[in-house]
């Protein structure tokens, strides 16, 4: 487990006793050491746990964004991060992902599929049907996230009949 010193700021109540405040910085495991003018005072060190918070964010991901092809599908990666930057588990059903197709081909709405992963995140991927900018929104509860992806041209097919193999 990494050691990382985080701050403690102390007030003197006068009465002799202290008081204490800190902000942990992730949510892991923390010991909290005790000592006045080096010695130990009470049962020190008190370990703890923090929890993670529920998400503050999400993210979109994709490849190949730039260049997509029409009928190839184009996956997507869906991560929440709570306020430590920590990774939080995605319950599918409470997710929401939408393909906005190009206004030419406004009827062509591709349909997106979702699945969960082992770590927390979604995947999903949708199969663009039309040329064009395709603007992909997802939400989870209250957060929000969008990406653009541009299918720019048709896949390449081989025709076997005409394809020679190297070799």
């Amino acid at each position: 487990m990494p050691t990382e010193l985080v701050p403690v700021a102390l007030v003197d109540l006068g009465d002799g006793t202290y008081e204490g405040n800190f902000t942990p910085t992730s949510a892991a495991g923390h010991c909290l050491g005790l000592t006045i003018d080096g010695i130990a005072v009470g049962p020190t060190p008190f370990h703890f746990k923090v929890e993670p918070s529920e998400p503050v964010s999400i993210s979109l991901e994709g490849q190949n964004l730039r260049e997509s092809f029409r009928h190839l599908p184009v996956p997507l990666l869906v991560t929440a991060l709570d306020a430590f930057g920590n990774t939080r588990p995605i319950n599918r059903r409470m997710l929401t992902a939408k393909v906005r197709p190009p206004l030419s081909d406004s009827k062509k709405v591709p349909v997106v599929a979702a699945w969960e992963l082992k770590d927390g995140s979604v995947a999903c991927e949708f199969v663009p049907l039309a040329l064009g900018r395709h603007q992909v929104q997802v939400t989870y509860g209250p957060l929000a996230a969008e990406l653009v992806c541009i299918v720019q041209v048709e896949p390449q097919i081989i025709n076997p009949s005409t394809h020679q193999q190297r070799g």
